[in-house]
C-alpha cells in the first residue's frame, strides 16, 4: 500500500524481518497508555491503535505487504538501506489527520513511535516522513523522552537539515509544523562554527509560534543577534547575520 500522508512514521526492518500481529500485540500489552482496538484478518486493513481516544493505524504489518512510501533520499546512503529495507508505517486515524502537528496529538503520536521503536525487534531505522532522514532507532527514541519529560522540542526526531549548493544550511520538515522551512544564508553559515546548533536553537522558537510574515530580530543566550525575514512567497524564513 501506497501511504501519500506526509505525517507518518516509517520504520524500516531489514526484508522479512518486519513484526507480525503476534508480535505487535505483544509490545503493545506492555504499554499503559497504548491498546490495540481493531486487528482485522483482512490484509488490507491497518491494525487500530487507541490512546486517549485517539486511533493511530499501523500499516504493513506481517502477512500484509510491506509499506511503500514516496521520499527524496538525502544521500546514496539512505538509497541503499531502502532498497534492503521492508517497512511498517504507523500513521494518524482519519479524525486527527488534520491536527496531527499540534502538540498534543503530535507528542503523543511521536511516543507511541518511540514505544514501538524501543520495543519491536529487528528495526534498522526509524524516519518521520516530513524530515526526509533516517535517524537510528535510539536516537529517536532518546529525543522523543527528552520532549516527554519536559526537554526541549526534539527536532532531531522530526526535522533535518541539509547545505544548498549555494552553501546556505536550510532545514527539511519544519513546514509540517508552521508552514516554513528555514534557511540560513551563506554568508551567516560562514561565521557560524556549528550552524546546526544556531538552527535548533532557531527552530525551539519558531515551533512554539505561528508563521513569520514580518522581519523580526532574534538573540540567542550569547547575545548574538540574527535577522529573520520572510522570503517572497512566504515559504521559507532567511536567516542572516545582523
Amino acid at each position: 500500500m501506497l501511504l501519500a500522508n506526509d505525517g507518518v512514521l516509517v520504520l524500516k526492518f531489514p526484508i522479512g524481518r518486519r513484526p507480525d500481529a503476534t508480535t505487535l500485540n505483544n509490545a503493545v500489552k506492555k504499554l499503559e497508555f497504548v491498546s490495540v482496538l481493531h486487528s482485522s484478518s483482512d490484509q488490507d486493513e491497518p491494525i487500530e491503535l487507541l490512546s486517549e481516544g485517539m486511533i493511530f493505524e499501523l500499516y504493513g504489518i506481517c502477512p500484509a505487504q510491506a509499506a511503500t512510501f514516496e521520499y527524496f533520499p538525502s544521500d546514496p546512503g539512505e538509497l541503499a538501506l531502502n532498497a534492503r529495507s521492508d517497512a511498517i508505517v504507523l500513521a494518524p486515524g482519519p479524525h486527527i489527520a488534520a491536527g496531527v502537528n499540534t502538540v498534543p496529538i503530535l507528542r503523543r503520536f511521536m511516543e507511541i513511535g518511540a514505544a514501538l521503536s524501543d520495543m519491536l525487534p529487528h528495526l534498522e531505522a526509524i524516519r518521520f516522513k516530513p524530515s526526509a532522514c533516517d535517524l537510528p532507532p535510539a536516537d529517536f527514541v532518546a529525543a522523543i523522552k527528552c520532549w516527554s519529560n519536559g526537554g526541549n522540542f526534539p527536532v532531531p526526531a522530526m526535522i533535518s537539515f541539509k547545505s544548498t549548493l549555494d552553501e546556505a544550511f536550510q532545514s527539511r520538515g519544519l513546514a509540517f509544523h508552521n508552514g516554513q522551512e528555514l534557511r540560513l544564508e551563506p554568508d551567516t553559515v560562514e561565521e557560524l562554527a556549528d550552524p546546526l546548533s544556531l538552527g535548533n536553537t532557531l527552530i525551539n522558537f519558531l515551533v512554539q509560534r505561528e508563521r513569520l510574515s514580518n522581519a523580526e530580530v532574534f538573540t540567542d543566550g550569547d547575545g548574538a543577534s540574527y535577522m529573520m525575514k520572510p522570503s517572497a512567497n512566504g515559504k521559507t524564513i532567511r536567516v542572516s547575520a545582523t
